[in-house]
């Protein structure tokens, strides 16, 4: 007996339609990639927003890839450029901000270890620690304009707060943690520099105390430093952790310095003891950190602290990922056929992500900015064709945020301890994968970067943003809203039936969408080329011109079909739509089909549609979803339906039930009606229960005319069964 009040069933509708369906003849040459095509009486969309001057960074990377420069070269000016440095050529001094360059001396350190003929004695003073006296960090002699300095304390001795500090024979000196355990130590210049390096060295200490508890208890102690054995001072002369403020920029100490352009902060480099030696791909390792003092707040500049916070929890976080496995982060690549060292995109994006959860108050100005470039960049979360891979991996700390958000922040933590003894990448990627599943979870990642309160909407996962806090402790209710993906703008070229939407995007991104105008039924479709990388969405808005033009004609039905696009099993397709009067609702797309939105009905009316096409694929050599989808929008609306719906139901143990209903449905005045010849038959099987339980087990068997009620909308056809999909044909 058909009990479909009972259980909520899946429902699918195979169309068969008994009309020729919409033709598809040669599509119209419309590729993401083109100029926008504009209707008469609508003005051109706003052009992008210009691109940032290069940095240094970038100007360097460009020379590596052109083959101007070889690799052991541009990690020395890669040097030079993070410290200011007036030894970087002109032709490198980058306009633009410089990039966070945190682990361009760990990099530098694996090259020395492979290849140490091809070190430079240039750079090899940076890749020794900033007290050693070869180090570029180690005898200041004149400030940044090249006048000579007095030296601060001929005496030896500080004054002030840390009075009781004594200035080394090599110009520096440093304070202890406050903390109870042997934690770190901070350094600084105290001979031939001008700076306030006692108040410099508490402000370190204060902030590197309050990081030390909050990050060890997710992540574990860091390991301890080296003890020197034929000389106690060379590594710090304990087992701390060690941070040395040095002098970049203006306040640079070294002749001819540069101004280092805000975005070049601090660094991370790894130390003995490496754990084990003999497998320096899984090794644990100690590691010291170098900060700028530019960074450290001024007597005058007060509360001013979240750049140097920010920093310092960047990169213990560093020096903690190292503490479980240095190793990992870094493998052989190639460059111009130069092989390089590669940092993994997790390493940095993970460290950028506990900035945001540790110092939590400076994120909005220091992390969350970020986001804007993730969504400007058409790139996969893993960095592949990113337009700047190297800034991408920051960029790539919304995905642990995420996840943080779907598992609670330990998830990024327990990522690091299970990377223990590990290998390879693919070590990394299945770790995260374990926690946070790509083949489940992307697709949820990729609507939630819409970045928009979806209001009104019943639907819950349009409720949560990345302002959503949850009781675990991941997200933010200062994570800025409408921070949009940049949506593909495609064009038909003189066809009038799309157009860009010019000057409605709340994120500034220039045309964010497509308008779509009534057509005729013999219309080609608007074909949307598509190559969709592993671990990368791409995003459209089509809004029907009536929505856009109030005197355009309107449009009666929007027909996408998804079929033209290769290994759909990798892909997830999701609608989020606003339907008239009802609010948002994310509706899943079989992507290897068609589905209609019949706008004459309550249930598709819909006003505007947000496109999201995700590859959910984690081998990021996996082949690549390509090839087109088609979009038809019609004037004129559905009128008719024919199709089979399947219901299977599971109620105890031993039964089931299966019930086929073959449909001949047609639209009028407002109501989806069976037709004559509509059907339904049953079949299947149920328990037989008594007193002391189940006694057999009787054979379902039946059908007949489909007389059962129709609805007004074909949300529930049938009550508990679910939406009907499918193709609506014009038999009417």
């Amino acid at each position: 007996m058909l009990r479909a009040t009972a259980v909520a069933l899946t429902v699918v509708l195979v169309g068969a339609c008994s009309s020729v369906p919409p033709s598809t003849p040669t599509p119209s040459p419309v590729g993401a990639a083109a100029t926008p095509a504009v209707s008469e009486g609508q003005s051109a969309s706003p052009a992008p927003a210009q691109l940032s001057p290069p940095s240094s960074q970038s100007l360097i990377a460009d020379a590596l890839k052109a083959g101007r420069i070889d690799y052991p070269t541009s990690l020395l000016y890669r040097a030079y450029a993070a410290f200011g440095d007036g030894r970087l050529p002109d032709e490198f001094l980058g306009p633009g901000p410089a990039d966070p360059d945190t682990m361009v001396l760990a990099e530098a350190g694996h090259f020395a270890v492979a290849e140490p003929e091809k070190v430079s004695p240039e750079l090899k003073a940076f890749l020794v620690r900033p007290t050693d006296p070869a180090s570029a960090f180690a005898h200041p002699a004149t400030g940044g304009n090249g006048i000579a300095l007095a030296a601060a304390n001929p005496g030896g001795k500080t004054s002030g707060a840390l009075s009781t500090l004594t200035c080394g024979s090599n110009g520096w000196t440093s304070a202890m943690s406050t903390l109870p355990q042997l934690a770190f130590k901070v350094w600084a210049q105290c001979a031939g520099v001008t700076s306030d390096f006692e108040r410099e060295i508490a402000t370190v200490v204060g902030f590197m105390d309050e990081l030390w508890g909050t990050e060890t208890k997710d992540m574990g102690e860091p390991q301890p430093d080296l003890v020197g054995e034929s000389d106690p001072e060379e590594y710090g002369g304990d087992e701390a952790i060690d941070v040395y403020i040095v002098y970049p920029a203006q306040s640079c100490v070294r002749p001819g310095c540069r101004p280092v352009s805000e975005g070049a902060v601090a660094v991370t480099v790894p130390a003995p003891p490496f754990d084990p030696e003999s497998s320096r791909r899984s090794w644990k390792s100690s590691a010291y950190m170098l900060v700028l003092r530019d960074r450290i707040p001024t007597a005058s500049s007060g509360s001013a602290t979240c750049g140097i916070r920010s920093d310092l929890a960047h990169e213990f976080f560093h020096v903690l990922q190292m503490s479980h496995n240095e190793g990992i982060g870094w493998q052989v690549g190639s460059i111009a056929g130069q092989k390089v060292w590669q940092e993994n995109w997790f390493v940095e994006a993970s460290a950028t992500w506990a900035e945001s959860q540790y110092v939590r108050d400076c994120a909005t100005q220091e992390v969350y900015p970020r986001f804007t470039g993730f969504q400007s960049d058409d790139a996969s979360l893993i960095g592949l064709q990113a337009s700047d891979p190297f800034l991408h991996k920051y960029h790539a700390f919304i995905w642990p945020y995420f996840m943080s958000q779907q598992s609670g922040p330990l998830v990024v933590p327990e990522i690091w301890k299970a990377l223990e003894g590990k290998k390879t990448w693919d070590d990394i990627r299945e770790a995260i994968d374990a926690r946070v599943s790509f083949h489940d979870q992307f697709r949820e990642f990729a609507v939630r970067n819409l970045d928009q309160e979806f209001d009104p909407t019943k639907d819950k996962t349009l409720q949560k943003t990345y302002a959503t806090e949850t009781p675990e402790g991941g997200g933010d209710q200062n994570f800025p809203l409408d921070v949009e993906p940049t949506y593909q703008v495609a064009s038909a070229g003189s066809d009038p039936h799309v157009a860009a939407i010019p000057g409605v995007c709340p994120s500034g991104n220039g045309a964010c969408g497509l308008s779509l105008a009534a057509g005729p039924e013999d219309q080609p479709p608007l074909e949307f080329k598509e190559l969709l990388y592993p671990l990368l969405a791409h995003y459209y808005r089509f809004i029907p011109e009536e929505m856009v033009k109030p005197d355009a004609p309107k449009v009666g039905r929007l027909v996408f079909d998804f079929s033209g696009l290769s290994h759909s099993e990798d892909m997830d397709v999701d609608l989020v739509v606003k339907v008239h009067d009802k609010g948002w609702e994310r509706r899943k797309i079989d992507p290897s089909g068609r589905v209609t939105f019949c706008r004459n009905t309550k249930a598709d009316h819909v006003d505007e549609l947000l496109l999201v096409l995700s590859d959910h694929q984690k081998d990021e050599k996996a082949a690549l979803v390509d090839g087109s989808f088609s979009v038809w929008s019609y004037e004129r609306p559905c009128s008719g339906i024919v199709g089979t719906v399947t219901a299977t139901a599971s109620f105890f143990a031993g039964q089931t039930e299966t019930t086929t209903m073959s449909l001949q449905l047609v639209f009028q005045k407002g109501l989806w009606r069976a037709q004559s010849g509509s059907s339904w038959s049953l079949s299947g099987s149920e328990p037989n229960i008594g007193p002391g339980g189940v006694r057999g087990v009787t054979t379902l068997s039946g059908g007949g005319p489909f007389l059962q009620p129709v609805p007004r909308d074909k949300t529930n056809m049938v009550e508990g069964w679910g939406k009907i999909t499918g193709d609506e044909c014009l038999n009417g």
